[in-house]
């Protein structure tokens, strides 16, 4: 028995053994499956971020492509320890300086304009474009729309003239004065309720009063006219006949209106449409082809929705009009103030508060003009003079908040004034001598102190070599501009506004014309000191009737002066970049 049971003894003890040592790798398997299926999470999880992350640059590239035409650099703006992006301000590919497209001239990102707004301009006060964004866009304006609104109101009467809210004016809403009807006052007062808190109610009094001394103007002109005609054809014809419909209608109540402040009821609807007509004309007389108005404040929905539309470009356009006008400048460089009103018939203070936060953030700020609605977006108008007195001015549509487009606009007068280098636009290495010198300036009667730090250059030689005929000319003129760095470098072309065949110490043969972006940005005089040519006596001679005789011909017939003539040109035009270097 004994043996038996250590037979029995062993057998269990080796099953429980082998049964934990089967646990046991059972376990170990468990584990392993459990740290391979973790793996796989990992792993799954991390390919699924960078399928994430690639379809998202690869729609990122698609929106962009198919909107911009064009991959833009982006440069964002972070919120403060979030990590997430508030505001997205890009420099694009297509986005336009005076000299290329910011993609075509490879302008590195941080010397570009980074801004939010999708449309944009900067012109400086000769009506070049310094920086463009799809400036030639269509878009709603919205209240910068009441920038035209003004000037024709300044066109078409003086500033003294009544301005009276109708009960349509009152009850206008959105943006408002808070005018009340019935409410008179100075179209000057009426100008700042119009422009400083954007009053819509400002914009239709405005139209109607004005649009009513349109009316008569336009009244008047047509009578003189049709009168005229009508007694050149017959002598006593109706001349009512010869009005426009419109005037027609409301003959009479300018008749009974034309010493009065406001005009009548009847009239109203003739009034409004005549100074929107003229909105419409004031426009395309300074060039503006893009633009479109069809009510004085800029509302585009709701009883104003229709096809009321403008451009960046256009508006830029507007924005140097403007500033042409002190009294426009004085108000939109204005912040909230106060205006005075009669109302029923006593003199009432009206409160005006403006909303325009750029002309107190920004040293240079001049105005002008802020302008919000769904369609148009954030927009502003805008214009700065900086310390030299050089004015800019600049629009942006559809920037991407109320203060970025502020913003926006700060960005874009800082690169352009930051962009303005010191050039000098005569460079010669050789001077004229002394004696010479003296001689020629006692010629033309000019004083040595005038040009005392300059010494008179060697400027150019013109030659006809068949005729043995030269002359030296020299200037004693030495423009120094701020001119734009992107602008283009500078070139220069002399043009010859007479023959050189019978010049003399002393005489102005032509220009020395420099150019930027293929427009004439500064010219200097021509002035002969030194000639070899077919000089003849001062007095009287058969020789100087002939000479006299060749220049008049010349002129009459549009001769070339230069087509015989060989030009060496010793000024030398420094290239923009280097100009930059040496200031």
């Amino acid at each position: 028995m004994k043996p038996h049971n250590n037979t029995f003894l062993r057998i269990r003890m080796h099953a429980a053994h082998s049964q934990r040592r089967s646990y046991v790798q059972h376990a170990y398997q468990r584990q392993q499956l459990l740290q391979m299926h973790r793996m796989n999470s990992r792993v799954c999880k991390c390919l699924r971020a960078l399928a994430c992350l690639f379809l998202a640059s690869v729609l990122c590239i698609t929106l962009n492509s198919s909107s911009l035409g064009a991959v833009p650099f982006t440069m964002h703006t972070w919120c403060s320890g979030s990590g997430i992006p508030t505001a997205y301000a890009d420099v694009r590919n297509t986005d336009q300086t005076q000299a290329g497209s910011v993609g075509s001239l490879s302008i590195p990102v941080d010397q570009c304009p980074s801004i939010t707004a999708e449309m944009a301009i900067v012109m400086d006060e000769q009506g070049r474009v310094l920086f463009a964004r799809d400036a030639y866009q269509a878009n709603p304006i919205a209240s910068i729309t009441k920038v035209m609104t003004a000037l024709v109101a300044l066109e078409n009467a003086p500033l003294t003239t009544p301005i009276t809210v109708t009960q349509e004016a009152a009850r206008v809403g959105e943006s408002s004065a808070h005018l009340k009807a019935g409410d008179t006052m100075p179209l000057s007062e009426a100008l700042k309720a119009l422009l400083i808190p954007s009053g819509n109610d400002a914009a239709i009094s405005i139209a109607e009063s004005v649009g009513t001394l349109i009316l008569q103007k336009q009244k008047a002109t047509s009578t003189t006219e049709g009168s005229s005609h009508a007694h050149n054809k017959s002598g006593n014809k109706n001349t009512k006949k010869q009005l426009d419909p419109t005037l027609q209608n409301s003959t009479s109540a300018l008749t009974a209106n034309t010493s009065t402040t406001a005009p009548t009821s009847a009239n109203h609807s003739a009034a409004y449409e005549a100074f929107i007509q003229e909105m419409n004309a004031y426009a395309s007389r300074l060039g503006c082809s893009n633009t479109l108005y069809e009510n004085p404040h800029g509302l585009d929905d709701g009883a104003f929705a229709g096809n009321l539309h403008s451009c960046a470009y256009d508006q830029a356009l507007i924005a140097l009009e403007a500033m042409k006008h002190p009294e426009l400048e004085k108000i939109v460089s204005t912040g909230s103030t106060n205006i005075r009103v009669k109302r029923n018939g006593i003199d009432t203070s009206v409160a005006l508060t403006s909303h325009n936060t750029f002309i107190k953030n920004y040293h240079f700020a001049r105005g002008i003009k802020t302008g919000t609605t769904d369609a148009a977006g954030y927009a502003f108008m805008g214009a700065a003079r900086d310390a030299q007195g050089r004015l800019l001015v600049s629009v942006v549509l559809k920037s991407r908040s109320d203060q970025d487009r502020f913003k926006d606009t700060q960005k874009l007068f800082e690169w352009a004034y930051g962009h303005f280098v010191e050039y000098h636009f005569i460079n010669c290495s050789q001077a004229i001598p002394d004696e010479q010198a003296a001689k020629l300036l006692n010629k033309l009667n000019v004083s040595e102190d005038k040009i005392e730090q300059h010494k008179l250059p060697v400027l150019a030689r013109l030659s006809i070599s068949n005729a043995n005929i030269s002359a030296d000319v020299t200037t004693t003129h030495f423009p120094v501009h701020q001119v734009n760095m992107f602008g283009g470098n500078i070139t220069q072309r002399v043009v010859l506004t007479r023959s050189i065949s019978h010049a003399r110490c002393g005489d102005e043969v032509g220009t020395l014309q420099f150019y930027q972006n293929n427009a004439v940005i500064e010219e200097v005089p021509l002035i002969v000191y030194q000639a070899n040519s077919k000089t003849h006596d001062e007095g009287f001679s058969l020789g100087g009737v002939f000479h006299a005789i060749e220049e008049f011909l010349g002129r009459l017939l549009q001769n070339n002066a230069e087509s015989d003539v060989t030009i060496e040109l010793y000024n030398t035009a420094h290239l923009i970049h280097d100009a930059r270097s040496r200031v």
